[in-house]
């Protein structure tokens, strides 16, 4: 790829895809406003231009996205700093705690499944083959 191309490619992305000031900023001249226009867009057609321009949107999106994300250390971080903090209220604390617990799998979730009055539970089922029939208690 030229370098001008590839220039252009950058300052596409740069300013908001704005071909024509991309055109511009990447040195090309041009007799007029039209003239770079029609230009520009030529260039946005081209298959190397427009591999590039994906390229590089897709640097830009990944490292927003990096940027934005927090990572599970950075929010217990955040959270940790919420319960020691003399400015937080208990109310705060305790939810912020909660919530690390919560992240960390602290809590531990019990279900239990009995019959009636207590019992065990009756499983019933019927075979779909032979017409088979029965009953079962866990």
């Amino acid at each position: 790829m030229r370098e001008r191309h590839a220039k252009f490619c950058e300052e596409f992305v740069k300013n908001g895809d704005n071909a024509t000031e991309a055109y511009k900023a990447a040195g090309y001249k041009a007799d007029n406003q039209h003239s770079a226009e029609s230009r520009a867009s030529r260039l946005l057609k081209n298959d190397e231009v427009k591999n590039k321009i994906a390229e590089l949107k897709e640097k830009v999106r990944s490292a927003s996205q990096q940027k934005t994300i927090l990572s599970v250390i950075e929010r217990m971080e955040i959270l940790s700093n919420i319960a020691q903090s003399e400015e937080t209220s208990p109310i705060e604390k305790i939810k912020a705690i909660d919530t690390a617990n919560k992240m960390e799998g602290v809590y531990i979730v019990k279900n239990q499944i009995s019959g009636a009055d207590g019992g065990p539970v009756a499983v019933s089922w019927e075979g779909a083959e032979s017409g088979a029939k029965g009953n079962d208690s866990i």
